[in-house]
């Protein structure tokens, strides 16, 4: 009898400190999370001008970036004309065709060019008084043409040095409306078309796009087609311009 009273109290005192347990780690975990939770607002406040300056940075790279497409047709050419002190990429050269073959490309050449650019209007975060901490080398630049705009995510982990705490940042993101995806499209016609048929050009075809579309002849196998959309680039003109030369 004795020994049965004493199990049941072992039993009552187990279940007391589990249940005390329990609670404790309840208030742990709850009053953590409110403090996370109230802490947050002042976070984001704190480092607005950090995102917002690195955000207008990726904007204007990335409209720079752009902007060079369209002049060149690719960003980084491995055939082109050379005029003056520009170049403009070949689509079509003697019969054979050097169209990207998707538009994969296009955003590639997009993300390398605002890598390589974007640190000369960042400038080291020299327009801050305290003190950000960034890598270049963990920055992670992902360009996305769409239907009717092109987004740019950047992935670039930035650690700022607050007089009172330490905060982190890595995501930032950039939208510019300019339908790019419709320009490469038609501009893909024109080639495919200047495939089959080399010495044929279809003005009529040319003639009933929404865009205006310009034929520049440089010499006499040589032709620069200049895609003109007056919407552009949040409201400017933008130029989609590539160079075919023809077997004479």
């Amino acid at each position: 009898m004795k020994k049965r009273a004493q199990l049941t109290l072992m039993i009552i005192m187990g279940l007391v400190i589990l249940l005390v347990v329990v609670v404790v780690v309840f208030n742990i975990y709850f009053s953590g999370k409110r403090q996370i939770i109230n802490e947050q607002p002042d976070d984001i406040q704190k480092l607005s001008p950090v995102k917002n300056y690195v955000e207008q940075c990726l904007q204007t790279t990335a409209k720079q970036a752009l902007i060079k497409l369209g002049k060149q047709g690719r960003i980084y050419p491995s055939l082109f004309l050379q005029s003056d002190d520009e170049i403009i990429t070949y689509f079509y050269y003697r019969g054979e065709g050097f169209f990207p073959a998707s538009i994969d490309v296009l955003e590639q050449d997009v993300s390398t060019y605002i890598e390589q650019n974007i640190g000369y209007c960042i400038n080291d975060f020299s327009l801050f008084a305290y003190e950000i901490n960034h890598e270049k080398e963990n920055m992670n630049i992902l360009t996305n043409i769409n239907e009717k705009d092109v987004t740019v995510l950047m992935k670039y982990p930035l650690t700022v040095d607050f007089d009172d705490t330490q905060l982190s940042i890595s995501d930032f993101n950039v939208k510019l409306n300019l339908n790019f995806l419709d320009i490469y499209e038609l501009a893909n016609e024109i080639f495919t078309k200047t495939m089959h048929e080399p010495e044929w050009i279809d003005i009529e075809f040319l003639s009933k796009q929404a865009y205006e579309i310009r034929l520049i002849r440089i010499n006499s196998n040589t032709l620069v087609y200049e895609i003109n959309d007056k919407k552009g680039i949040d409201g400017e003109d933008f130029i989609y311009r590539f160079a075919m030369k023809y077997v004479m």
